[in-house]
C-alpha cells in the first residue's frame, strides 16, 4: 500500500522538475531568437533563428524516444538536464 502511495510524490517530483527545465530551456531559446532579431532588424534572421533552433528537436524528436527506452530514463533526464543547465549558465 505505500508503494501506491508513493508513485505520485515521485511522479509529481519528475514532473514539475522537467515541466521548469522545458519552461527554461524554451525561455532561453525564445530570448536568444528576440535578440537576434532585435539586433539584425530583419525577418529572415528571424526565420532562421527560428528554424536553427527548432529544427533540431523536431529530427531529434522522431527518434529520440526508441534510443531513450533502451538506456535507463533517470540517468538520461539528469544527463539531458545537467548539460542545459551548463549550456545556459
Amino acid at each position: 500500500m505505500n508503494q501506491l502511495a508513493n508513485w505520485r510524490k515521485s511522479f509529481f517530483a519528475i514532473y514539475w522538475g522537467q515541466s521548469c527545465s522545458l519552461l527554461d530551456s524554451n525561455a532561453v531559446q525564445f530570448s536568444i531568437i528576440w535578440w537576434i532579431t532585435v539586433e539584425i532588424g530583419s525577418a529572415l534572421a528571424l526565420s532562421i533563428a527560428s528554424v536553427v533552433g527548432l529544427l533540431p528537436q523536431a529530427i531529434i524528436g522522431l527518434f529520440a524516444g526508441v534510443w531513450i527506452d533502451r538506456f535507463n530514463r533517470k540517468k538520461i533526464i539528469i544527463l539531458a538536464d545537467g548539460k542545459i543547465l551548463i549550456l545556459t549558465c
